[in-house]
């Protein structure tokens, strides 16, 4: 009786390196499991629990438009707005578990007008790719709010950079 207990708890994942080692042996989160699908826009951006009234003064706003992806879980198509220039990234959210995300930033895919000057530098396609990290993406309240996700704007912030996304209506 015992042995069959010990075969189970071998095969549960338990021990083993995330993302098994929840101990959950179910099926993993659909790639089509992407809960933001439609518009956001950037509705407060804190430096830590502050106000960041820089990104403000340099910025008119940001929008990421988020649609499903059968692969990756969301496409986003990120936005960032000043008065004379316009930036377009595409980013990848994987599906999320919990509030953790996946995020991977493809780069800049246009700059309007070509080769416009935002506070951080000049627009240019192919700039801002990084590599996928895990950031925090709650959503608990309605919004979406952003830990780390758009920090290079956080001009002069020492602390993480949490940014709100409320549903464009």
């Amino acid at each position: 009786m015992w042995w069959s207990f010990l075969l189970a708890c071998s095969n549960s994942g338990l021990g083993k390196p995330p993302p098994v080692g929840t101990g959950d042996t179910g099926p993993p989160a659909a790639a089509e499991d992407c809960p933001w699908v439609g518009t956001w826009q950037l509705s407060s951006f804190k430096c830590g629990t502050f106000e960041h009234d820089p990104f403000w003064q340099n910025y008119t706003g940001a929008s990421m438009a988020i649609t499903q992806n059968a692969t990756s879980g969301c496409d986003v198509v990120a936005t960032v707005t000043s008065s004379t220039c316009t930036q377009t990234e595409d980013w990848d959210f994987g599906a999320p578990l919990g509030t953790e995300v996946d995020v991977t930033r493809n780069g800049v895919t246009a700059c309007d007008p070509a080769g416009c000057t935002l506070e951080i530098g000049t627009c240019a396609a192919g700039a801002n790719g990084y590599a996928t990290t895990t950031l925090v993406i709650d959503d608990s309240l309605g919004d979406l709010v952003a830990k780390g996700l758009v920090a290079e704007l956080g001009v002069n912030c020492p602390l993480d950079v949490v940014t709100t996304w409320s549903a464009a209506r």
